[in-house]
């Protein structure tokens, strides 16, 4: 098959991907995995993300005086945040953040390659990127799936964010599932099209051999 074919099973692999990704970054740059019920009038807490946080007036459980108090979204690195650093980075929130980001990048890094086969890829060289496209989009698979089961079981622990019986998991999140399934199908459509590839290709040595 040439360059420009299209199988079906290609052309949603690469649908699902390229859509995957979008849900994948706005979910990677977005600030709503979590965020508090605004009808909680006294809540510290507003919203979170992956890299920034923002609490209505939140002070550090360390400073039993209460002489400062956190207003307003920050990065999640920043120095302001160095006596929450405690509560905020906690072991599974670190690993959601590592394995998105894992995530993020595999995922961006197939949707590269599987664009290039319709701009620059040869034909004896669009197997290989199909096949390399489809191992980081599974591992991407595999990394989303991990952060969204660690992230949507552990989000409401009680030493995390402030008052979480009125915290509820936001877009932010839902965007992440999505991007998870979409990574999911494009696996499975460019599995088939590999596939296809395989048996035409069996074919076309049957016919020389044969012919």
């Amino acid at each position: 098959m040439g360059v420009f074919g299209c199988r079906d099973g290609r052309a949603g692999g690469l649908f699902f991907a390229n859509f995957g990704f979008i849900a994948t970054f706005l979910a990677f740059v977005t600030p709503y995995w979590l965020k508090s019920d605004f009808r909680a009038y006294s809540a510290d807490f507003l919203r979170t993300g992956l890299w920034e946080t923002c609490f209505r007036s939140h002070s550090s459980p360390y400073d039993l005086e209460k002489r400062k108090f956190y207003v307003g979204c920050r990065w999640i690195f920043t120095y302001e945040y160095n006596t929450l650093r405690d509560t905020i980075e906690l072991p599974f929130f670190i690993s959601a953040q590592v394995f998105y980001t894992f995530a993020f990048v595999a995922h961006a890094i197939a949707c590269l390659g599987l664009v290039s086969i319709y701009v620059c890829a040869t034909e004896g060289t669009e197997k290989r990127i199909i096949r390399y496209g489809n191992v980081l989009l599974a591992f991407a698979c595999l990394c989303s799936t991990i952060t969204v089961a660690v992230f949507g079981s552990c989000a409401h622990m009680e030493n995390w964010m402030p008052d979480p019986m009125h915290n509820y998991l936001s877009w932010s999140f839902a965007s992440a599932v999505v991007g998870a399934f979409c990574e999911l199908i494009a696996v499975v459509c460019l599995q088939v099209d590999s596939r296809h590839i395989e048996d035409d290709e069996r074919k076309n040595e049957n016919l020389h051999t044969f012919g």
